[in-house]
């Protein structure tokens, strides 16, 4: 009916015992204001459609007082649908009962939810819920967007929320471990400036390849830009530790066998040459070893490898 339609269009509906049965409509519908990949929804009863039929929210709640064990089949299927997405009674060790407060609602985008275009949507719906419960127009119920495309969003963002107080705690144990071994302020200083050099010609390669195209003349899928620039969030995370670890420890192995040399009488040229001359060779040995380990990686199909 028309006061039925009005009395679900943007507005918080309850039923006797207090549950919400839609607060999301009001949020999605100004969310789109601010993103245009906002759903299309005009109402929200519980369950919109059973068997391809729409089922009106008179229908809706009479099945609800009506409860699972109703006798009409169709009434209790909508029911037991009810219940599945609508918390259960709990107890506390009050024994306090808490009456089916929480109602889960599912949102169907119309871009794909893990894209930039749904990732868009996700940080301007929970803006407008931030919003609305700042001025008071969730009358004080708690709305939360999650599941999903939502629990990889907030790991991206607390990893790397974290990410630059990782690197600056790890160059300085860096800077700190080496200058206790070599007794020395000029060898940390040169492995932690190595090591940020490495990093900015990783990452620097990273956009010149997934953001540039600049091998897309190769036609190998893992390295084209064919993607719109993006990679996988985990590969910087872990392209500095491994960075880190092995560029590290060749760098102390040649550096401990210079070093060796230095203590023995010999110049620093000649402890230099003589330190790359014994060590050069296994040094460069291994690094053709993990170029071949991780360039294999490149004929994967996974982003993520």
């Amino acid at each position: 009916s028309t006061e039925n339609e009005e009395l679900l269009n943007n507005r918080t509906i309850f039923r006797d015992d207090g549950v919400v049965y839609s607060t999301t409509n009001h949020i999605l519908m100004n969310a789109k204001a601010d993103f245009t990949a906002t759903p299309t929804l005009r109402s929200y009863n519980g369950i919109p459609v059973l068997d391809g039929l729409i089922v009106p929210y008179v229908i809706y709640d009479l099945a609800v007082r009506c409860g699972i064990t109703c006798p009409l089949e169709p009434l209790r299927i909508i029911a037991a649908v009810d219940r599945a997405v609508t918390a259960n009674h709990t107890q506390n060790k009050y024994n306090h009962f808490h009456h089916s407060m929480t109602t889960f609602v599912t949102a169907v985008l119309n871009v794909e939810p893990y894209s930039y275009d749904g990732t868009q949507w996700l940080v301007a719906a929970r803006k407008r819920v931030s919003i609305l419960a700042d001025t008071n127009q969730l009358n004080g119920y708690q709305v939360a967007i999650e599941g999903g495309a939502s629990v990889e969003y907030d790991t991206v963002q607390s990893i790397y929320k974290s990410y630059p107080s990782m690197i600056g705690i790890t160059l300085t144990l860096v800077f700190l471990l080496m200058g206790c071994f070599f007794k020395s302020i000029v060898a940390p200083i040169r492995s932690v400036v190595s090591i940020c050099l490495t990093l900015v010609f990783v990452f620097g390669s990273t956009v010149l390849v997934y953001q540039v195209g600049v091998l897309n003349w190769l036609h190998l899928s893992s390295l084209s830009s064919e993607y719109d620039g993006n990679i996988s969030f985990i590969a910087p995370v872990m392209a500095f530790s491994i960075i880190v670890g092995l560029g590290l420890d060749y760098d102390v192995f040649l550096i401990s066998r210079v070093l060796e040399y230095r203590l023995d009488g010999y110049s620093n040229h000649d402890s230099i040459l003589l330190g790359l001359e014994a060590t050069g060779g296994i040094i460069t040995a291994a690094g053709v070893i993990m170029a071949v380990a991780f360039g294999g990686l490149l004929l994967s199909e996974s982003l993520a490898l």
